[in-house]
């Protein structure tokens, strides 16, 4: 009887490890997938391009801003990894009013290519550009963007370093239908209008015009010389350009007077004053060693 007991234990202790074996069976593994999901894993596959298939568009030989004054433009631009190449043209005028428009859009093979696309800019008008090239394609897409402003007229201030005379000098496109004559405006640097200069009206195909500053007597200080261009109807093509520059008259020889015509240069003033004070230094060491003498005797 007193063996009973110990059976009964053993007995339950078999059914509770049992139970617990059939309890851990049934519990899904950690790797299981969920209930109702495929058990296949999905495999991620990683493709390695060549490089010449990476998606890759630019303008080329070109300079950022810069002014045109003749409307036939080529600008050339290649390509590489896209399947579709597309330029568009947005283009803004003097008033501000901007418009796009889409002047190259071609399928293209990946392997790349250098094109060349011609502008005629009078199609538009004076103003300012942006130039957008997309390429799109399997491998990718990538831009390029480029900005200039088609303009009527450019300019430059120099200064003839022998005479020190201040020329205006203009740059237009001699064959434009569109510009008449220029008219040119001279500024203080405080806005205003320099009456004794302002205006000179300069017509075609004059491009190198005399600004008579030491004749007007024009002081020192710096100016704005603004061109603009005229149209035949009279009407301003588009904004005055404008060239800012320093006038030092104590730079610029007077050649007027008693030595009219005579055409000296600042190089030649500066050589005949060092002449001048070299006679006189020394003149005046000659004069004090003299005195020198004369003093001793006495």
């Amino acid at each position: 009887m007193r063996k009973t007991p110990k059976k009964v234990i053993g007995l339950f202790g078999l059914v509770l490890v049992a139970a617990m074996t059939v309890f851990a069976a049934s519990l899904p593994s950690p790797n299981a997938e969920a209930v109702g999901t495929s058990s296949v894993t999905d495999s991620i596959v990683v493709t390695v391009l060549p490089p010449a298939y990476v998606a890759n568009v630019s303008f080329l030989d070109h300079t950022e801003d810069i002014p045109y004054i003749n409307p036939n433009q080529n600008i050339n631009f290649n390509y590489s990894g896209v399947e579709q190449v597309k330029i568009t043209l947005e283009y803004t005028n003097k008033s501000g009013a901007t418009s796009s428009y889409v002047v190259h859009d071609q399928s293209v093979n990946p392997d790349g290519n250098t094109e060349t696309l011609a502008l005629d800019l009078s199609n538009y008008g004076y103003g300012r550009y942006e130039v957008k090239l997309e390429g799109s394609g399997q491998y990718g897409s990538a831009q390029d963007i480029i900005k200039f402003s088609y303009v009527s007229v450019t300019a430059t201030v120099e200064e003839d370093e022998d005479t020190g005379k201040i020329y205006t000098i203009l740059d237009y496109d001699e064959n434009s239908a569109d510009v008449d004559h220029f008219v040119i405006n001279v500024y203080d640097e405080n806005g205003n209008l320099v009456d004794a200069l302002s205006p000179i009206i300069v017509n075609k195909p004059n491009k190198k015009i005399e600004m008579p500053f030491a004749e007007k007597n024009v002081p020192a200080g710096k100016y704005t010389v603004s061109i603009s261009a005229i149209d035949p109807n009279g009407n301003l093509l588009y904004d005055a350009w404008d060239v800012v520059f320093v006038y030092d008259p104590m730079l610029v020889p007077n050649t007027g007077g008693l030595f009219a015509g005579l055409n000296i240069s600042k190089v030649d003033y500066l050589v005949t004053g060092l002449i001048a004070f070299g006679m006189v230094g020394i003149f005046g060491i000659w004069f004090i060693l003299k005195d020198r003498k004369s003093s001793k005797r006495r």
